[in-house]
């Protein structure tokens, strides 16, 4: 079991920071580990905090000369540390792709070979780019991210077809032309993150599931995988091997009685 907490602040403690960052803290959140890593030794301010998070934990924390390594003697903590150590390395990749697109872009705009983006209207290198369908209409890769993340997370939708005039089973390019085309796959897998292209992906197929009259549909709230189930059904057992989660199709809390 994962605790919140603790993953914050060890996530925190790692990356040398006790508050929520913007990007340009971020950025020196992420100068600070990689370089952090290149000397193989975190810094003082680092040790405190995880030495402080010790003193409250069931934890040995052993320091051997300028290196810093821990040895977790408890077993929920270290299954933290390994948690935290997946999303910090997330994290890095994360921004080990912006700060190349943000090179990328200074290295465009001093020798004048980037491409206009069409909605910042910054100049962007072309490998940053991304095109809608059908008209060619060139976005950087910020844009669409941010564009397709308000869609699908803020509003849960996919937008309007400008066509048809009802909802979109696609993300529509947003040039100001009014442009109805979509974009490629490829385009997405490139502007989004795992976790943004997989709930573009959910919000895609309820909204086709909707738009066929597929009513009995369902999904298992605990891992996800979705099937029919007959209307006199009100209980679904999920068959999927690691999870056998049973939920009541009404509430998609664990199956009760009465329903």
């Amino acid at each position: 079991m994962h605790y919140a907490v603790a993953h914050d602040k060890i996530l925190r403690a790692v990356k040398g920071t006790t508050s929520q960052a913007g990007e340009e803290l971020e950025d020196t959140q992420y100068q600070r580990v990689s370089n952090s890593f290149a000397r193989r030794q975190m810094s003082q301010q680092q040790i405190e905090e995880l030495e402080q998070l010790a003193n409250t934990s069931n934890v040995v924390l052993k320091t051997h000369r300028r290196n810093y390594q821990s040895f977790v003697t408890d077993a929920i903590l270290a299954e933290e540390v390994n948690f935290v150590e997946t999303k910090l390395s997330t994290w890095m990749a994360s921004m080990e792709k912006r700060a190349n697109r943000a090179q990328n872009k200074k290295n465009a705009q001093a020798t004048h070979t980037g491409m206009e983006c069409c909605c910042c209207f910054d100049e962007v290198a072309v490998e940053d780019m991304v095109s809608c369908r059908d008209e060619g209409h060139l976005f950087c890769v910020d844009c669409l991210k941010s564009f397709a993340e308000t869609q699908i997370f803020g509003m849960g939708n996919l937008g309007i077809d400008k066509e048809t005039k009802k909802r979109s089973l696609e993300l529509k390019c947003f040039h100001s032309d009014g442009c109805a085309s979509g974009f490629g796959r490829s385009g997405l897998e490139k502007a989004l993150p795992k976790r943004s292209l997989e709930k573009y992906d959910e919000v895609q197929f309820i909204l086709s599931v909707e738009v066929a009259g597929l009513d009995d549909i369902v999904s298992c709230p605990n891992c996800g995988y979705q099937a029919a189930l007959q209307p006199s059904q009100r209980v679904f057992k999920c068959p999927v091997i690691d999870c056998l989660y049973e939920s009541c199709r009404e509430c998609g809390e664990a199956a009760h009685i009465p329903l």
